[in-house]
């Protein structure tokens, strides 16, 4: 069992409110604690996936360091933790190197246990508060309800300059499409990295603003001391779900069309791509195979393969694979098993990272990692950190990581056009 305090929590409905009047106050309201992690579904909860319509923990009971939680299974525990894993976490768990060029430091690995537990199923909502605070609800409701309830017009962000020019692109570009002819590698996902050094006016107006316009079902407001980000992703890492593990990998993006008749020929063409097609089943294969290492013997299952799913901006190409986890696995053995998610290195995966380290200008830090929970029943649900900003209140620096796969099948016009349209997809 996890070696912290353990106490009972009580659920609560928050009845004559509307959900998402209260969400708008409540992350305000949240937001001013050191720790204030939202997950919000982006109204896709259609899918059997989605047992929230947005889920929020605000104030940490218990920091704690990942000695501490790495070798307990999600069952033990007992409660709800939130985590922030950079992509960086790959050195703890791996020994992998990092290259050393940082937009700023980050934690190594975040875990909390959360004072405070709001969430939203069908448009109901309610609260689970740890039994000694449960007569505190009527001042924290109205503490909430005293939080201005408006969502700017604009989200106002800062401009962003690149860091890796097109000429630049191209050439290390060209770098990895020869370590494809070597053999080195058969897919890595190269990325490129925009900053700003003015800070972000209203965070949480900003997030309220942009989750409105857009919605992603992975996406979320992520508070822990100083680090902040801000991710529309689409993308689950992974969800744990009464013993049966999901991953769904993206691979293969295309824009919207301007019409139903155009945007119905996009899905098509994605779905259609042999490129596209050639960079999902790989990384299928990878997921697979990592997702094998914790899981019963013949349980691997592609459940979804190609999938084509829409988004405000883009359509995607997302894949579906399970397996039932084996007894008494650890948190450790998880994520040393499929962290860093494939779909964000390539394959092979630790050469692919090598590659990586050696032509991307930045240390990727908390872009492509992930950020997630685990409730009291031991179930986990996780993200991969991409269309996202990473801030830093204390001095108000801010990157955008965006990227693509590369195969041998890619054109470098065409990828380096693909990182434009996902750097416009966070930031328009």
């Amino acid at each position: 069992m996890l070696n912290v305090e353990t106490l009972r929590r009580i659920t609560l409905p928050i009845a004559h409110v509307s959900a998402r009047d209260f969400y708008t106050k409540l992350v305000r309201w949240g937001f001013e604690y050191p720790e204030c992690f939202v997950y919000d579904s982006g109204g896709y909860t259609s899918d059997r996936f989605y047992r929230y319509d947005w889920l929020i923990m605000v104030d940490a009971v218990h920091r704690l360091s990942w000695s501490e939680v790495a070798h307990i299974q999600p069952s033990q525990v007992a409660d709800w933790m939130g985590f922030l894993l950079p992509y960086d976490f790959k050195q703890t768990l791996l020994g992998h190197l990092n290259s050393g060029k940082v937009f700023f430091e980050i934690s190594d690995g975040i875990f909390f246990i959360p004072r405070w537990v709001f969430y939203s199923k069908n448009g109901k909502v309610f609260a689970e508060l740890r039994e000694p605070d449960v007569h505190k609800l009527p001042q924290i409701l109205a503490f909430i309800d005293n939080q201005p309830d408006h969502v700017p017009e604009q989200a106002n962000l800062p401009a962003y300059r690149a860091h890796t020019g097109k000429e630049e692109y191209l050439a290390a570009f060209e770098k990895v499409v020869n370590h494809l002819l070597r053999g080195d590698i058969y897919e890595m996902n190269y990325c490129v990295y925009y900053s700003s050094r003015k800070p972000i006016d209203d965070i949480p107006g900003v997030w309220l603003k942009i989750s409105s316009q857009k919605g992603a079902p992975m996406s979320g407001l992520f508070k822990f001391g100083s680090t902040c980000v801000l991710s529309q992703s689409p993308e689950r890492f992974f969800t744990l779900r009464s013993s049966t593990i999901y991953s769904q990998p993206i691979k293969g993006t295309i824009r919207r069309g301007l019409d139903t008749a155009s945007d119905d020929s996009l899905k098509k063409k994605l779905f259609e791509s042999t490129k596209e097609r050639a960079e999902n089943v790989m990384i299928v294969d990878l997921v697979r195979n990592d997702i094998s290492r914790i899981s019963e013997p013949g349980s691997i299952c592609v459940e979804e393969l190609f999938g084509i799913h829409t988004f405000a901006k883009v359509h995607q190409m997302i894949s579906t694979i399970s397996g039932k986890l084996s007894e008494n696995v650890t948190l450790e053995q998880i994520f040393k098993a499929l962290f860093p998610m494939g779909s964000m290195t390539g394959a092979p995966k630790l050469s692919a990272m090598n590659i990586i380290r050696q032509v991307e200008s930045h240390d990727r830090g908390i872009y492509s990692g992930t950020a997630g929970y685990i409730d009291p029943k031991g179930d986990m649900d996780c993200n991969v950190i991409i269309r996202s900003i990473v801030t830093d209140l204390a001095t108000g620096i801010s990157y955008i990581g965006v990227g693509s796969a590369v195969t041998v099948y890619a054109n470098a016009e065409d990828e380096y056009q693909e990182c434009l349209l996902k750097l416009t997809s966070v930031t328009c």
